[in-house]
């Protein structure tokens, strides 16, 4: 199960994997509509690993390292994070 949360005022996904998590972070600057993405595997407190399900096959592996790719995002007038006011 995913699970969306605010953490100071950041928009964080949390991700199972096999073993471990996968934390999406989405900062907002309402001020300069802009915002930044960032991405990280957190181990199993467990095991200390990272395993997750290879896409195409569906077997496991175990992550080393990745780095996600270029993301640009824009905030509009209006939505929760910028008021019209």
């Amino acid at each position: 199960m995913h699970a969306w949360t605010v953490e100071g005022g950041n928009l964080q996904l949390i991700a199972p994997l096999q073993e471990g998590f996968a934390v999406t972070s989405i900062a907002i600057d309402p001020v300069k509509m802009t915002c930044t993405y960032a991405y990280v595997d957190q181990p199993d407190p467990k095991t200390g690993r990272v395993v997750t399900l290879h896409p195409s096959t569906g077997a496991p592996y175990q992550v080393i390292s990745r780095s996600p790719g270029d993301y640009t995002c824009s905030v509009k007038r209006g939505n929760i994070f910028a008021s019209d006011q």
